[in-house]
């Protein structure tokens, strides 16, 4: 099964701009098919790979290598560029589950991210683990529910941290969308 992404180029066109001391941010919701959400769910039952940056985290990682010469990768490109205001030239995509204790402290992202999206797959963490923004005076949290998640268009510019940590007998389980220009 292949990703075709109609879902989420559907909800990230219908999605509005939310702006965080000049970084914009959509919610997203509806991201996948069924079919697609199943195929992901497969995806966890071949061996993860390591996180060098992240050894320390209860974090494993599932590349996805997505064809960057087909329709559906430019479309979605495309779409997250003309959303986010951004000129992103690829893309690459992670499933990420992270495990009881995981929690990320407020941070900005290293420059290798130039702008993010994480969509929230079925998983057994709470709601209040999800991705936090901090901007001045405002705290934006996009909650942990199933075939939502957000987009960032400069995690760079924003600090950010995970909700609460994973708790026991929970995972997080999240595709993760890392956007750079060459």
């Amino acid at each position: 099964m292949k990703m075709n992404f109609q879902q989420l180029i559907q909800s990230i066109k219908n999605a509005h701009v939310l702006d965080i001391d000049g970084v914009r941010n959509i919610h997203l919701v509806d991201c996948f098919s069924n079919d697609e959400l199943e195929f992901l769910d497969s995806v966890y039952n071949t061996p993860p790979e390591f996180i060098g940056l992240q050894w320390h985290m209860n974090k494993k990682e599932w590349p996805l290598d997505l064809d960057n010469t087909s329709d559906s990768y430019k479309e979605l490109l495309s779409v997250v560029n003309q959303k986010l205001n951004t000129n992103f030239d690829h893309y690459v995509t992670r499933l990420w589950e992270e495990g009881v204790g995981h929690y990320m402290a407020p941070h900005t992202d290293n420059d290798m991210v130039c702008g993010s999206m994480q969509l929230y797959l079925p998983s057994t963490a709470a709601e209040n683990t999800g991705t936090v923004f901090y901007g001045s005076g405002l705290t934006l949290q996009f909650k942990f529910q199933p075939n939502t998640g957000y987009a960032c268009a400069d995690p760079t510019r924003i600090e950010h941290s995970t909700g609460v940590p994973v708790s026991f007998n929970e995972n997080r389980r999240s595709i993760y969308f890392i956007f750079r220009n060459l």
